[in-house]
């Protein structure tokens, strides 16, 4: 399989540890647990009241989720996922998944020492996500949350992952308030993998949604720093996909050269 590197800085990335307020309780059951203090409130009724704002069920995911009608959904880490994890670019501290799911990778990279927060618009997916925990002991919370309208001050994270949440999105206005969102979940040094869907390949009737290169640049780059965009694979799928790696801006993206 062609990999071609379009953007490829990887050295020195630095990633740090920060102390994190995260969104759900430790119990990861946000209209249950009166233990949520880390988000601005004090009180189980007015952190109820909050979070309640901005839990907006989108139906056609909820009943994905009830009929069992998952394609992307395996029941096994990304592969994408686990290659970066093990590569070492980026080391166990406080992450986000945004679109959750099951649960599946968030619970991956907990069991290698990562602090997660796995959020989806669907509570049925969160409701599983839970299931699979297992009642093991594990670092990590799910949580029932629309992520476009969540607030900008769920956390701050070391890492974000998302895979097939950005591609989603039509209007190219709405990938780039999504993306700005991302950017003001990262920590500093913060690294955000997006794994979407690539108009690469041949033509196919089925599968995710597919975005040129061009709308994935931009989207991103006013609001974080390129570090990585290149062609990959969904593998379990057999259809192309774009690798995007980038982190959070330390100086903002400078105006293209003009020639006189």
């Amino acid at each position: 399989m062609l990999r071609q590197r379009i953007f490829q800085n990887l050295h020195d990335l630095p990633v740090r540890e920060v102390a994190v307020g995260l969104l759900a309780a430790p119990s990861g059951r946000i209209t249950a647990d009166p233990d949520i203090t880390n988000f601005g409130v004090t009180s189980e009724v007015a952190t109820k009241e909050v979070l309640n704002s901005y839990l907006m069920p989108h139906p056609s995911w909820n009943e994905s989720y009830a009929s069992g009608q998952l394609p992307w959904d395996t029941g096994q880490p990304e592969p994408l996922l686990v290659d970066f994890v093990r590569s070492g670019v980026v080391t166990p501290g406080s992450a986000l998944e945004i679109g959750s799911g099951t649960g599946t990778n968030a619970i991956w990279m907990a069991e290698r020492g990562f602090d997660v927060l796995g959020v989806d618009i669907s509570p049925l997916a969160v409701e599983k996500a839970h299931a699979e925990l297992k009642g093991r002991a594990l670092s990590c919370r799910f949580a029932t949350l629309d992520f476009f309208a969540a607030p900008s001050s769920i956390g701050l994270f070391n890492f974000v992952f998302d895979r097939g949440c950005f591609h989603v999105f039509d209007d190219s206005g709405e990938r780039q308030q999504f993306a700005a969102r991302v950017a003001a979940a990262l920590a500093p040094g913060g690294l955000w993998l997006s794994l979407i869907g690539s108009t690469e390949g041949p033509p196919r009737e089925f599968g995710p949604p597919r975005r040129s290169a061009r709308e994935v640049i931009v989207a991103i780059e006013p609001v974080v720093e390129i570090v990585e965009l290149r062609s990959a694979e969904f593998r379990d799928h057999c259809v192309n996909a774009w690798f995007c790696l980038s982190r959070q801006r330390t100086v903002p993206a400078q105006p293209s050269t003009l020639h006189a």
